[in-house]
């Protein structure tokens, strides 16, 4: 929450009026060539072995300023002696939005790219801590 600026952060506006500003802010950190992180499941799951869907927009910024995209995974494999999985990321990429495709087929191709790398690097995972399982709607 509120430390996340002191580390180089930008939270994700909860408002419509600070879009704007969020938006110069993430252009400005890209033109400069810094890294920008943008997680396009949205949630981070501690020990989940899946890859869920991504956010509508995950893909903007990339598209928009013509950056590149890279894509981290971690793999958790199974210990002899230790009950925590070891943790293994890997990083791939660069991915680029093709310019000759238009705006939204651009966000969908680099989304299949980066899914797809995703999803073979998620199916190296040997080891479940965490078995998450979606809640039944309890019936009223």
């Amino acid at each position: 929450g509120r430390i996340v600026p002191y580390g180089g952060g930008l939270l994700v506006p909860s408002k419509l009026h600070q879009l704007r500003p969020f938006a110069q802010a993430i252009r400005r950190v890209i033109k400069q060539r810094h890294v920008v992180m943008i997680y396009p499941e949205a949630h981070v799951w501690p020990y989940y072995t899946g890859i869920r869907p991504f956010e509508n927009g995950a893909f903007h910024y990339p598209v928009t300023t013509n950056a590149p995209v890279f894509a981290t995974t971690m793999t958790y494999q199974a210990r002899r002696w230790r009950q925590k999985p070891r943790r293994i990321l890997y990083v791939d990429g660069p991915f680029w939005p093709d310019e000759q495709l238009p705006l939204k087929a651009r966000q969908q191709q680099l989304e299949a790219q980066v899914r797809t790398a995703m999803t073979t690097r998620a199916a190296l995972s040997t080891a479940t801590y965490i078995h998450y399982q979606q809640r039944e709607e309890a019936d009223s």
